[in-house]
């Protein structure tokens, strides 16, 4: 899953080369930045809900797997962060 900010440096990545198309991919998301900020409210909600989950679980079976995760850790296991 990627955040909305990363869906927007790949279209804009994307469109870089091209004079016409940087233009285009840049008025799209001006136009749209009410419903990026929306999502980006979401996915970041959806975020502090699967850390309080992990949190939980870890507190439940006591197991050892997240005491040395740190946010940064949980945000890039859930987000695809890292460049291929």
């Amino acid at each position: 899953m990627k955040t909305p900010m990363q869906e927007m440096f790949d279209q804009l990545k994307a469109a870089k080369n091209d004079d016409y198309g940087l233009a285009f991919a840049i008025d799209m998301l001006l136009e749209n930045e009410e419903e990026m900020l929306e999502k980006e409210k979401e996915v970041m909600c959806d975020f502090v809900e699967y850390c309080d989950e992990a949190n939980r679980n870890y507190q439940d079976t006591e197991e050892s797997w997240c005491e040395d995760l740190t946010i940064d850790d949980m945000f890039d296991k859930r987000f695809n962060t890292k460049e291929k």
